[in-house]
């Protein structure tokens, strides 16, 4: 097993493909497994671990699919660094690009193998997404329409990719300047962590779906696809933030980054986030139980999805974005 003592940023840990990595810094130790989404099962003193139906049973079940606005203007503090840029995005739309075309000639890419080798699922998720209101049909061709990709999920379900950089002088992404987003560096998580703590996990689910775009990205964010029985080709148009788009994770950093905000305008609770993974940083078990009560309901209230399954803790040993964090033993 590898050392390693100073680990740069998430980036480097989720792009290390190897057995295992174990980093040693103040308070706590680290150990990169392989099982990036596996929840593994610890120990937390003479603690139980909560499972989600023991708390959230009787939690109403919210159906929507886009940002609540008068929860966002309620809740996000006016003084907050992103208010304009984020209640402007909530209420209008959010643009993923920084300049419209100069072109007029319509684009359009054939969708990928990996889209076609799995077309019955490819075009469930399809469907979905257009019960969703998520994908609008549309019978004019949109400006520029991109290749859909297909990744396969642990549920058995696939992601829909947008391969919006090709091709390269007339696709979406050549529209965004370049600019760098700051993400959540393990160095400055680990200095908040402390020996003793009590932790806990939430994930959400289909997370960039609840963004919406402004309308004026429409004509970019064109699809296609020939559904089952047809003779020609369907085209719809995206509504939401797509996976590919190269704006899509700097937006949903701004709107995570903005729940920590509340939560420590609020309630005084810590917690750091990396996109649609969350990390409550506790003095104590029953503080972080009630923390996590606490953040469930504000990301319910500002209209984000919970993926139940993968909530863990509070403990003292959980996996946070394919790291094992262990506070039980301190290092000095």
């Amino acid at each position: 097993m590898a050392e390693k003592s100073v680990v740069n940023s998430i980036q480097e840990l989720v792009s290390f493909k190897g057995a295992a990595w174990r980093i040693t810094v103040p308070f706590a130790t680290l150990e990169i497994t392989k099982q990036w989404s596996t929840i593994q099962k610890t120990k937390s003193g003479n603690h139980k671990r909560i499972q989600p139906h023991n708390f959230f049973r009787n939690m109403p079940c919210v159906k929507t699919y886009r940002l609540h606005v008068d929860a966002w203007c309620s809740l996000l503090p006016c003084d907050d660094k992103d208010y304009e840029f984020i209640l402007s995005g909530v209420k209008n739309g959010f643009s993923i690009v920084d300049k419209m075309p100069d072109f007029n000639t319509q684009v359009l890419c054939d969708n990928y193998r990996s889209a076609m080798s799995q077309k019955s699922l490819v075009e469930k998720q399809i469907k979905n997404e257009i019960d969703n209101g998520n994908y609008v049909v549309t019978k004019v061709k949109p400006l520029i329409t991109s290749a859909i990709g297909s990744v396969p999920k642990d549920n058995g379900s696939v992601r829909l990719i947008h391969d919006a950089s090709m091709p390269n002088k007339f696709c979406l992404n050549s529209l965004v300047e370049e600019k760098a987003c700051s993400y959540m560096d393990l160095n400055y998580a680990c200095k908040l962590i402390k020996h003793n703590d009590y932790l806990c996990k939430v994930d959400l689910k289909n997370a960039y779906r609840c963004v919406s775009l402004h309308e004026s990205n429409y004509n970019l964010t064109g699809l296609h696809w020939k559904f089952e029985g047809d003779a020609e080709d369907t085209y719809f148009y995206d509504t939401k933030l797509p996976f590919g788009a190269s704006k899509s994770p700097s937006i949903f950093q701004c709107l995570s980054s903005a729940v920590c905000r509340i939560m420590k305008a609020k309630f005084n609770i810590l917690v750091i986030s990396y996109l649609d993974d969350f990390l409550i940083i506790s003095n104590s078990y029953n503080e972080c139980k009630s923390a996590l009560q606490k953040l469930l309901f504000i990301l319910r209230q500002l209209g984000f999805h919970i993926n139940y399954s993968k909530i863990d803790g509070p403990a003292q040993k959980l996996i946070f974005l394919g790291v094992l964090i262990d506070v039980e033993e301190p290092l000095f």
